[in-house]
Parts: structure tokens; C-alpha cells; sequence
């Protein structure tokens, strides 16, 4: 998300001429960067600035801004060469008034739309979800992180939380997939799965929802595994299959759809089919059974 590498126009820099204002006008050296419609795109500001050849080094409240963030920490270094720039100490990046992620060490490569960062830490200021990890790597609007831990409770003392050996986050589909994940309760591993993939966004996309899981003594074990496709804005649908090992096997489709006006028509289809065993045992008339249901709701009169 750290935009800071789309740069098209020139460079202005203003950093030299700055060091020599006097201090009764209380301006703070700077480095901008335009685009070709002459809008700042990138500043880059400390209380002092030092150069080295190609290199300028930011000491004392290190900012970096661009159109979607601002980053804040104690040092930057910036070379102008190869269009790096480094922020180190206390590295705090946001979002609009919302702390975004934090970080020790921060790396861009302005060009490339490349950073490293490390250690890393990540925050969702909608859903409360952070991450937190060991290091971290920044590529085209995709994170992968190594040693990672997530959770939504405080970051302090987590009641729950996952902790991966790496993660990958997609900014653009706001899709996270982790490998080898521990469910922990406090610090004890409960679960264990070799690879979990979920989405962070809160646009509907398709994909598995959480299944449902039983057990009776007449119908056996019971799993249900919904699955939810939503190709199109004006429609979406669960299809559930379920298998109970006593009994049989059927599935249950909820089939949605929504015009202009807000007017939402549910159509509903389920069947379940009972085994030879199940039927002889509680002698059933019917092996198969069926259900349809169909509503309608609108939020207008005509």
C-alpha cells in the first residue's frame, strides 16, 4: 500500500537551500517530487539533513509523505541513485488518521514499488485484525512475511491468535493465505493446519464458509461444508453439502437476488437421500427427500 513509486516527473530539490534557513523562520529541510501535472507526490522532511555523495541523510522526526501515507521514524537515508530510501527507529506508517503498520526498519525501492521491512506489524483499523511478524517484504501491492502471528485481541496478552511460519497478503484483493498455521489459545497450540486462505476485505467473494460439524446417535457424524459463490453484484448462493455416515448424504442450495429497487427473491432447494440400512431401521416410507422454498421481499410500495 505504500504507494511511493509511481514517479513521473522530475525532482526538486530544495534540502540544500533549506539547511541555511535561519531558524527564526522554523522551516524543516525537505526533498519533494513532483508529477507531470507538477502535484507533490512524494516529500521527504527531517529536523536536520546531511548529504554524502549521492546519499541524503534525515536525522530527527524523519517524515516521508505521499498521496495515501505518511510515514514517520527517528532516521531516514535516502539515495538518490538508486531511489532507496531507508527509514530506521520507531517507524510508524498511516493511513489517513489511523496508525497503519509499525516497524524497526523500513526499506523502499521507489522504482520498483519495493520495500523490507522488519520487524513488521500490520493493523486493520475496520475488522481490529493485526499481524505481526518477524520480517517482512513488500512487492507490488503483495506482503509476504516470515514467523508470523495473527490475531484480533489485544496485542498485549492475545487470548487467541495464529501463528505461521509465513503469510502473504494481497492489498488489492485483501486475501491473506498462511502456511503451517497453529491455532493458539493464550500460547497453547490447539490446531494445526498445513495451509489456511481467507479474505480480509468485506466485498463479498467466493469461497468455502464455515462448515458445520455434528454427531447423533441415529444419523452418525454430521459435516456440512457451505460454499459460497458470488460471481455478480445482484446475486450470490450457498450450496451446502453435507454427508451424515449413519444416514446419507444430500446438500441444501440458497439461490439470492436483488434488482434497482432493492427488491431481494430467495429461492430454496434441498434434498437428502437416506441409505437402504436407515430406511429398513426406522422403516421410512421415502428414501429421498426434497424442499423448495421460494420468498420474496421488497422495501417499497407500489
Amino acid at each position: 500500500m505504500l504507494k511511493l513509486s509511481k514517479v513521473f516527473g522530475i525532482v526538486s530539490s530544495v534540502a540544500a537551500f533549506a539547511l541555511f534557513v535561519p531558524n527564526f523562520l522554523q522551516a524543516r529541510p525537505s526533498i519533494k517530487q513532483f508529477n507531470s501535472q507538477q502535484e507533490a507526490i512524494f516529500e521527504f522532511l527531517a529536523d536536520d539533513m546531511e548529504y554524502s555523495q549521492s546519499q541524503v541523510i534525515g536525522k530527527g522526526h524523519a517524515t516521508v509523505i505521499n498521496l495515501d501515507y505518511f510515514v514517520t521514524a527517528n532516521e531516514a537515508t535516502y539515495d538518490t541513485q538508486s531511489g532507496e530510501i531507508t527509514l530506521s527507529g520507531n517507524v510508524n506508517a498511516y493511513k489517513g488518521n489511523a496508525l497503519y503498520l509499525k516497524a524497526q526498519k523500513i526499506k523502499i525501492k521507489m522504482q520498483q514499488d519495493y520495500s523490507f521491512l522488519e520487524p513488521f506489524y500490520l493493523q486493520d483499523s475496520m475488522s481490529g485484525l493485526w499481524v505481526d511478524a518477524k520480517s517482512a517484504q513488500y512487492d507490488k501491492n503483495v506482503y509476504q512475511t516470515e514467523d508470523t502471528t495473527i490475531s484480533t485481541c489485544s496485542v498485549n496478552n492475545p487470548i487467541w491468535q495464529l501463528k505461521a511460519s509465513k503469510s502473504q497478503y494481497d492489498v488489492n484483493e485483501e486475501w491473506l493465505s498462511v502456511w503451517n498455521p497453529r491455532l493458539c489459545i493464550y500460547d497453547m497450540p490447539v490446531l494445526y493446519f498445513p495451509y489456511l486462505s481467507f479474505s480480509l476485505g468485506y466485498k463479498r467473494k467466493s469461497g468455502l464458509l464455515y462448515p458445520e460439524i455434528g454427531n447423533s446417535k441415529d444419523d452418525g457424524f454430521l459435516y456440512s461444508q457451505p460454499i459460497f459463490i458470488a460471481p455478480q453484484e445482484e446475486w450470490d448462493m450457498t450450496f451446502a453439502p453435507q454427508i451424515r455416515t449413519k444416514r446419507g448424504a444430500g446438500f441444501y442450495n440458497e439461490f439470492r437476488i436483488i434488482d434497482d429497487r432493492d427488491e431481494m427473491l430467495w429461492a430454496n432447494f434441498g434434498y437428502f437421500g437416506d441409505t437402504d440400512s436407515y430406511q429398513r431401521t426406522y422403516d421410512l416410507e421415502n428414501q429421498a427427500h426434497f424442499g423448495f422454498q421460494l420468498k420474496s421481499l421488497r422495501s417499497y410500495l407500489s
